[in-house]
């Protein structure tokens, strides 16, 4: 991450601690540039996860938010990280969060440092997948960028 947001814990009742965002170019081949910001998620006894979330406009009423958990290893035979993602999508009553494969995401085809987590592997395991749409719902209701994201007004 190319932008420093802030180095410090994070503040009582939000469990996120932000470190920095980038630009991209978003790789449908639509050519709109997206950003991606980057920290860490505060949860339980002392643990914690890395995430990024990605803020993705195809147009001004295609908005999509997506969402990596870069963990450690899930299983005996994982060397090191691995990535989890979702896809949140607005709906008239909130953000749908969806698990998919990275190839339907914006990081597929980027190098990853890691193992990425087939969706049906993660939906094969109930408690996982809580674990990851309780993460997803942390980013959704704590990273300050999200609500202007999904809700902001259309521009005419």
């Amino acid at each position: 991450m190319n932008t420093p947001i802030s180095q410090e814990l994070p503040t009582p009742g939000n469990p996120l601690q932000l470190t920095g965002s980038e630009t991209l170019v978003c790789p449908c081949g639509c050519g709109r540039p997206y950003v991606v910001s980057g920290g860490s998620i505060h949860y339980g006894e002392q643990r914690e996860v890395e995430f990024e979330p990605a803020f993705v406009s195809h147009s001004e009423t295609d908005r999509h938010l997506w969402l990596a958990l870069i963990t450690g290893p899930w299983r005996d035979d994982d060397a090191g990280e691995c990535w989890v993602f979702v896809h949140g999508l607005p709906q008239e009553n909130g953000v749908a969060g969806r698990i998919e494969d990275v190839a339907a995401s914006p990081w597929g085809g980027l190098p990853l440092g890691g193992r990425a987590i087939p969706r049906e592997e993660v939906l094969a395991n109930p408690a996982a997948r809580d674990w990851v749409l309780e993460r997803f719902n942390e980013v959704m209701q704590y990273h300050p960028d999200v609500a202007p994201f999904i809700y902001r007004e259309e521009q005419s």
